[in-house]
């Protein structure tokens, strides 16, 4: 009978310690996504980056920055994207200068879209970050567009 009590609590922490990502914890805890590091896991990958446009096809989770500026004043920035999620949780998040985060768009299992979404962000003076954020092992088609700033490949 012990040892079967015993079986049964070493089964529960393995199942237990399994599923708990350390990288699917990120995704709900801004305090870490403002974070000025990223940590994730980049399963596979096709990006390319040409101008101001980014497209990605991912298996990713975790978060990564995908664009960053250091605006010298106050200012719109246009923006353009695309995220469908096959499988799994994404969001784009913007990150302005005293490290608040305002989610642009989330999606989840299943979110397919085809057509571009268009937002004004209204970006302040300092640094300014877009995050990709994801969690289980997230299946992301990605198409991102922004006129101001630096884009960045993600893994990289």
């Amino acid at each position: 009978m012990r040892n079967i009590i015993g079986c049964i609590a070493i089964i529960t922490f393995l199942c237990t310690g399994c599923s708990s990502s350390k990288m699917g914890d990120i995704y709900m805890q801004d305090d870490k996504i403002t974070n000025e590091g990223d940590s994730y896991s980049l399963h596979k990958e096709e990006q390319s980056i040409e101008g101001q446009v980014y497209t990605g096809q991912l298996e990713f989770e975790g978060m990564d920055t995908l664009w960053d500026y250091e605006a010298a004043e106050d200012m719109e920035v246009e923006v353009s994207y695309c995220l469908s999620v096959s499988q799994g949780k994404a969001k784009l998040v913007y990150i302005d200068p005293n490290d608040k985060p305002h989610i642009i768009v989330e999606n989840k299992d299943r979110v397919k879209t085809e057509e571009l979404e268009n937002v004004v962000l209204q970006i302040k003076k300092g640094r300014n970050r877009i995050k990709l954020v994801a969690m289980n092992r997230a299946q992301i088609n990605l198409r991102f567009k922004i006129s101001e700033g630096n884009l960045n490949s993600l893994g990289f």
